[in-house]
């Protein structure tokens, strides 16, 4: 991984803002080697994370490698009484911080996961028993989806360290949050992958209730790629996207 990091760095120094960016590195929970449902988290990009050190090429790879070996890292999250946080450090006020447990992005994937067959740990950070990446390893530091400019720099290396990341993790599920369109650059990596040729839409007269938008294989996994889920019909997002692992199997 830290040749992978060191191209990203090398690819990305054409970028303005690089060096001010937040630099993501996948997180593999403690429990996820053990699992029998070995579960795969993907979005589009982080949305506000830490930067790597960018001191040299060679600090960035290690900075890299040195959090893609943490199995710990989800200790970005605390449990407060059976509600999830994110750490908060010196802040006490619950009302500050972000709360997992209400973010949709968090809550529907945790409803899908839960349905899914395979044996996992038992944990209120339940994110303990999975892998989260994202498409995208560089984005704004403090949050936003990178731009076309900066999509444009680093997909080709990030193209290359999710295929790293397939090879590293085999999972037995993986749930794509990202919709077709950003997929689809990246639908290489896959096989058998059938787009829908239906796109969600979440306002206005053309509403529709699609929310699996693409489905794909990976050796033995069952690949679901779906639209974002901020504003979707939770019970219809999570009773689709478990359809179509299902039907996928």
């Amino acid at each position: 991984m830290k040749t992978l990091y060191e191209k990203l760095y090398e690819d990305c120094q054409a970028s303005e803002t690089f060096f001010q960016d937040a630099h993501f590195v996948p997180i593999q929970g403690e429990y996820y080697q053990k699992n029998s449902r070995k579960f795969m988290l993907i979005g589009r990009a982080a949305n506000g994370w830490e930067s790597l050190s960018t001191d040299s090429k060679d600090a960035f790879g290690n900075a890299a490698e040195s959090q893609f070996k943490d199995y710990d890292r989800w200790n970005w999250i605390e449990n407060v009484n059976g509600t999830l946080y994110c750490s908060g450090g010196k802040e006490k006020n619950l009302s500050k911080r972000y709360c997992i447990d209400k973010k949709p992005y968090w809550v529907y994937t945790k409803s899908i996961w839960e349905q899914l067959s395979g044996i996992v740990h038992d944990d209120v950070i339940w994110q303990k028993n999975i892998v989260w990446s994202n498409l995208y390893k560089v984005s704004p530091l403090c949050g936003d989806n990178p731009n076309w400019k900066s999509i444009h720099i680093q997909q080709d290396v990030c193209i290359q360290i999710l295929k790293k990341e397939l090879e590293i993790y085999q999972p037995t599920h993986i749930l794509i949050v990202t919709g077709y369109d950003w997929f689809e650059p990246f639908s290489c990596l896959f096989e058998n992958v059938i787009d829908t040729g239906k796109k969600n839409v979440v306002r206005g007269k053309n509403k529709n209730d699609v929310y699996d938008e693409a489905t794909a294989t990976y050796k033995n996994s069952k690949v679901v790629i779906t639209c974002r889920p901020e504003w979707r019909n939770s019970s219809e997002y999570i009773k689709a996207a478990v359809k179509a692992f299902n039907e996928n199997s």
